[in-house]
């Protein structure tokens, strides 16, 4: 079974318009992540472990070790910091990594997409028409 975390800047998430879901100013649909994990497990039993963590510092005091222990592991040169994190979190999240390996920055994929990611572990791209 394969290990799904996710990291939101807020739950429930605001469904987008645009054909990915994160953390938008405007209206429109919501969803919680227990509720798309619910989905999923319901349609495809038995596939993955889900954990969503959703950022706030005050919960977690080592959030920002965690963070940048990730991106690193993962090959990315960003850091996260108490300076920058009103910058990027809103850029990266939510993220869904899989087994250790980022696989999607700021978009939540839902449905056949999610169960593709997760089957799969491809990467699905940030596309910049989106958020």
């Amino acid at each position: 079974m394969k290990k799904v975390d996710i990291y939101l800047l807020e739950d429930p998430i605001r469904l987008g318009g645009c054909g990915c879901s994160g953390n938008f100013a405007s209206g429109g649909d919501s969803l919680s992540v227990q509720t798309l994990v619910d989905d999923f497990n319901a349609k495809y039993p038995q596939v993955a472990n889900f954990e969503s963590v959703i950022w706030d510092i005050t919960d977690d005091p080592k959030f920002f070790s965690k963070m940048n222990d990730l991106l690193k592991s993962n090959g990315e040169e960003l850091i996260l910091g108490e300076s920058n994190q009103h910058f990027v979190l809103p850029k990266i999240l939510p993220m869904v990594v899989i087994n250790g390996s980022i696989k999607t920055v700021g978009v939540l994929p839902e449905g056949e997409e999610l169960f593709h990611l997760v089957s799969t572990e491809s990467v699905i791209p940030k596309s910049s028409a989106c958020c």
